[in-house]
């Protein structure tokens, strides 16, 4: 466990916690705010920067994993494999995040 934490590339998982943030404020919010016809669009943006923040026990482990698979990729010593799984990982955390936190966020603006 301590080589695991040793050797995992930090700057990949700070990369991912703040793409989530970023996507999910300027792409994410304005989305669902359009979807769902939501009154207050100031209060869903808000919520987009807090789930994160809030539900960070969801996100850990989805980040932890990608992580992990990054390693693996990078231990196959290809370039190209390796850029276009962390291209996929920014893309693809954030939109599985909040796909799962998308009912809460519904439910939070409501109320």
């Amino acid at each position: 466990m301590i080589k695991f934490i040793e050797t995992t590339p930090w700057w990949f998982l700070i990369l991912l916690y703040v793409t989530t943030l970023t996507l999910g404020t300027l792409i994410g919010a304005p989305l669902v705010i359009q979807a769902y016809d939501l009154p207050n669009p100031v209060e869903v943006t808000r919520l987009f920067v807090l789930v994160p923040l809030i539900k960070v026990h969801y996100l850990l482990p989805l980040l932890l994993a990608v992580t992990f698979g990054l390693k693996f990729v990078k231990s196959k010593g290809q370039k190209p494999l390796t850029l276009s799984f962390i291209i996929a990982s920014i893309i693809l955390v954030p939109v599985v995040f909040y796909g799962l936190q998308l009912s809460d966020i519904y439910l939070y603006a409501e109320a």
